[in-house]
């Protein structure tokens, strides 16, 4: 068969092809997307972006309390690992749940600022995957707590936090803490989260 004779074979196909195309773009977006997924597997690259999570986020509402705002449990227990971030002065305001040995449930942290900082909601992430609570001496439960992390020059650090930004999470707090359990799982699902 002959070259010619072999693409005007396709020709009929490739009308279709294009009248489909034409007619349903997400198809076309579709087809590059699972082009571009089958080459990655075959080339064996991998996502390196973790899943969301399958079900909801605050797995057992109900087993949930909320933690006062500033409350003096649970408190970070101390280790080597610091909240690390290249940049002078950031804040960040976040809610998520410890459970009673005092790990942090981690697909729970939720942002609470508007507009964060990108490379510090990176940093405070990384630093909360990895951090352990004690409820000492109160008794342990799974708590939903709400805290500011913040890094600033020695002369800044009187604004990681302001009088206005307390009692806004303070209020925040309260609010949460008169919310049903399925309030509450509602509230933290439309937040913005970790990866």
């Amino acid at each position: 068969m002959s070259r010619r004779a072999r693409s005007n074979s396709f020709a009929p196909l490739s009308r279709l092809c294009s009248g489909l195309l034409l007619r349903m773009p997400n198809l076309a977006i579709r087809l590059a997307t699972l082009a571009i997924s089958l080459t990655a597997s075959a080339l064996g690259c991998h996502h390196v972006r973790s899943p969301a999570p399958a079900g909801p986020r605050l797995l057992h509402p109900e087993d949930v309390d909320v933690v006062p705002f500033a409350s003096l449990w649970p408190h970070r227990e101390a280790d080597a690992r610091g909240l690390r971030y290249p940049g002078s002065a950031a804040r960040l305001s976040v809610a998520f749940v410890v459970d009673r040995d005092g790990g942090v449930e981690y697909p729970t942290i939720s942002i609470i600022d508007s507009h964060p900082n990108a490379k510090f909601v990176e940093s405070v992430c990384n630093y909360l995957r990895y951090a352990s609570f004690s409820w000492e001496p109160h008794e342990p439960m799974r708590g939903l707590v709400v805290m500011s992390y913040g890094v600033a020059l020695v002369r800044d650090s009187a604004q990681l936090l302001s009088h206005s930004d307390h009692l806004q999470l303070s209020k925040l707090t309260e609010t949460l803490a008169s919310f049903s359990p399925t309030e509450l799982s509602e509230w933290l699902e439309a937040r913005r989260h970790c990866r």
